[in-house]
C-alpha cells in the first residue's frame, strides 16, 4: 500500500481484482523500500514483459508504456528462479544464476533501455542486493543494498583522481545513478581499452561521492563537502549537493575555511553560497593578514570577493 502519488507510467483505474488479472502471468516481483512493490508481468498472448505498480489505496495501476524485454529464447519452466532487484523506481536488475539484464526506464516509464550485464561480476551483485543493507542513511541509495556490492565483487571500472589515486566501481551501479558518468562511459571520452575517467578532484573528495553512490554511510570533511558543492554541480548530482551544501553550512568556519568554500563557490557559480561565504570572510578578514589574502587568491577572484563583500550588509 502507498500513500504517496507516484507520476510514473501509464496510469489507470484498477480494482484489485482487476490488478490480479494484471499480474496473472507474472514473471518476477521486487520491493523498493518505502516505494512498494514493482511487478515484472508478461502480457497475455505475447511474451513482452512489462513493468506495472499498483497503487492500492488510490486504486490505480501504472504501467510501463513500452515492454521491457521479450522471452524469446527464454525457457518458461525456470520463470521461478529468476529474481528482479530494484536500484530505484527506474532502475532495475532482472536475471537468474545464468544471465542478467539492467532495465534503465525514463522517468515516466515511457522508454526502457534493457542491457545485458556480465554475468561474471554482477551475481555477486545480485546475491548481496538479496541480502540487502542494514545501515540507516538520509539519502534516497542508501536503501537499496549497494553498499554491499562495492565490498562484495570486484570493480569493472576505474575513477582516476588528480592526485594519482584509482578508485575501483562497478559500472552497473555507476551508469544509472550518475548520468554523466554514464554519458562518458558511452563516448569517446573512455578509452574502452583502459576502462577508466580521469576526475579533476582529489581523492578523498570522489570517495566521497563513489561512497554516496553506493548508499554508503557519509563522513564528510569541510574541504571535501566544498569541493563536492564543484563535483555535484559539475557532474548532476542534486542530491548530494544538497548534502555538501548542508555540511558546510554546518560548520563554524575560520577564515581560511570561509575564503576556500568562496572560491569553490566562485568556481561552481553557486550565487547562495558565494553570498554566505562572503558574509563569513567580512566578519573574519581582520584576522588574516593582506599577504596571507594575496596567496590564496589570484586577481580575478581577489576583485570578485572584495565586490562580494562590499555587498554585505
Amino acid at each position: 500500500m502507498t500513500t504517496a502519488a507516484h507520476s510514473f507510467g501509464l496510469r489507470s483505474s484498477c480494482s484489485p481484482e482487476e490488478f490480479e488479472r494484471e499480474i496473472a502471468n507474472l514473471y518476477a516481483s521486487c520491493t523498493l523500500e518505502g516505494v512498494g512493490d514493482f511487478y515484472f508481468a508478461i502480457e497475455e498472448d505475447s511474451r513482452f514483459v512489462y513493468l506495472k505498480f499498483y497503487d492500492a489505496q488510490k486504486q490505480i495501476l501504472h504501467k510501463s508504456s513500452v515492454h521491457l524485454f521479450s522471452l524469446s529464447g527464454t525457457s518458461t519452466s525456470t520463470r521461478q528462479e529468476v529474481k528482479a532487484y530494484a536500484l530505484n523506481k527506474t532502475t532495475f536488475l532482472v536475471g537468474t544464476s545464468k544471465w542478467t539484464g539492467l532495465c534503465t526506464l525514463s522517468v515516466q516509464w515511457s522508454t526502457c533501455i534493457y542491457t545485458t550485464v556480465d554475468s561474471k561480476k554482477v551475481p555477486v551483485g545480485l546475491r548481496v542486493l538479496r541480502n540487502g543493507s542494514k545501515h540507516s542513511e538520509q539519502t534516497s541509495i542508501s536503501k537499496s543494498g549497494l553498499s554491499r556490492i562495492r565490498n562484495g565483487t570486484p570493480g569493472d571500472f576505474t575513477l582516476k583522481s588528480a592526485d594519482g589515486e584509482s578508485i575501483s566501481v562497478h559500472k552497473v551501479v555507476m551508469k544509472p545513478l550518475w548520468p554523466f558518468l554514464a554519458a562518458a562511459m558511452d563516448s569517446m571520452m573512455v578509452e574502452s581499452t583502459e576502462d577508466s575517467i580521469d576526475l579533476p578532484f582529489p581523492t578523498s573528495t570522489i570517495e566521497v561521492a563513489v561512497s554516496y553512490l553506493y548508499g554508503q554511510k557519509l563522513s564528510i570533511k569541510f574541504k571535501d563537502a566544498a569541493n563536492l558543492v564543484v563535483m555535484a554541480q559539475m557532474y548532476d548530482l542534486p542530491e548530494l549537493l544538497e548534502i555538501a551544501v548542508r555540511n558546510v553550512k554546518d560548520t563554524s568556519m575560520d577564515i581560511r575555511q570561509s575564503l576556500y568554500l568562496w572560491k569553490r563557490a566562485f568556481e561552481a557559480k553557486n550565487d547562495d553560497l558565494r553570498d554566505y561565504s562572503a558574509g563569513a570572510v567580512k566578519i573574519l578578514m581582520p584576522d588574516m593578514s593582506k599577504s596571507e589574502l594575496l596567496d590564496d587568491l589570484d586577481k580575478e577572484e581577489l576583485v570578485a570577493l572584495f565586490v562580494d563583500v562590499s555587498s554585505q550588509s
